[in-house]
């Protein structure tokens, strides 16, 4: 109960591949030393060629199946001692780039069919806001679909607060507690950041605003913040959201590099990647970062999701200010 049914069922698939292993041994799994539990995975990095985290996804599996027994596996000075020494042996990541090009997307943003705004389709429409929430928020897919549509905003407009629907369990919460998981964030406008017009075509308050009334019509008190363009479906899916997102970036290759598209692996979920990487290429504010992406260790984000966004510096000066990661850079 202290853990999520979907970890459960990863932490069951570890657990039985551990039981069959310490089988083939004459072991039985709830009687493992912690020798034997290095042993395993010693096996896990040499023979099954796993990464350290998912070697490190065993060891939690198997310490929470042995705490019914109490054995402490998490505190091993021993265990923890080789999963730093397999990490050592790895080389340095080298920081990859941007898996596709932001300052191309942006600058599709700001011409047809996308703008003037307030006369594109509903469809074009979305499209832009979805996109520009998700650069601005940093936010999970699955988090953007469960935005609430109760949000709240200055009278001016200059400031937009989010939380998530009340049945919403995000990926990094548990049943039991949702101590850890910040369910509100806010958003800034970028009219106090620049006066120029061609600035605010990539507001994300402004895209929110005009989305916002256009949609008032098709809304009730129990509306999540996105709703489908077409139907009559209350609420949209995540790989609606997902497909909104993938469809402005493939747009943009089509329009200006129609050949360079199939040279890129055109994911929705890089955007969260970009937006924090370019916060924290302009701010080096690692707290700001992991707060805004709910992250809950820095290791994640200098894992997974940092990139190397100097190459597409020069580009984003031009367009003038952005929202990333909840902050205006």
């Amino acid at each position: 109960g202290s853990t999520r049914q979907s970890t459960n069922k990863v932490y069951q698939s570890k657990w039985q591949y551990f039981t069959t292993w310490c089988s083939g041994r004459k072991i039985h799994p709830l009687k493992a030393t912690i020798p034997l539990i290095a042993d395993f995975l010693i096996h896990l990095r040499d023979e099954k060629k796993f990464t350290v985290p998912t070697i490190r996804g065993y060891r939690s599996a198997i310490a929470l199946a042995l705490k019914t027994v109490n054995t402490d596996v998490t505190s091993s000075a021993e265990l923890t001692a080789l999963l730093r020494a397999m990490a050592g042996e790895i080389p340095p990541r080298q920081l990859a780039p941007p898996k596709w090009n932001l300052t191309l997307v942006l600058e599709t943003l700001i011409t047809a069919p996308y703008e003037p705004l307030e006369e594109a389709s509903l469809k074009f429409l979305t499209h832009k806001c979805v996109f520009l929430l998700a650069l601005a928020s940093a936010k999970r897919v699955s988090e953007l679909q469960a935005l609430s549509g109760n949000i709240a905003h200055k009278e001016d407009w200059s400031m937009v607060s989010f939380d998530f629907a009340r049945d919403f369990l995000a990926k990094t919460e548990v049943p039991s507690s949702t101590r850890n998981f910040i369910r509100s964030f806010q958003i800034p406008a970028l009219e106090k950041y620049s006066a120029e017009h061609n600035d605010q075509l990539l507001c994300p308050v402004r895209a929110l605003r005009i989305y916002y009334r256009r949609t008032a019509d098709r809304r009730n008190e129990h509306s999540r913040l996105l709703i489908p363009v077409l139907g009559r479906r209350e609420a949209v899916s995540r790989n609606t959201v997902s497909a909104w997102i993938t469809s402005v970036i493939r747009r943009a290759y089509m329009h200006q590099h129609r050949d360079l598209q199939t040279l890129h692996r055109i994911t929705a979920h890089e955007v969260r990647a970009i937006a924090t990487s370019w916060h924290f290429h302009h701010t080096m504010s690692l707290g700001n970062v992991m707060q805004a992406a709910s992250w809950r260790t820095h290791s994640t984000f200098s894992s997974y999701y940092l990139r190397d966004v100097a190459m597409i510096e020069n580009g984003m000066m031009k367009l003038g200010p952005i929202v990333a990661a909840q902050h205006a850079l």
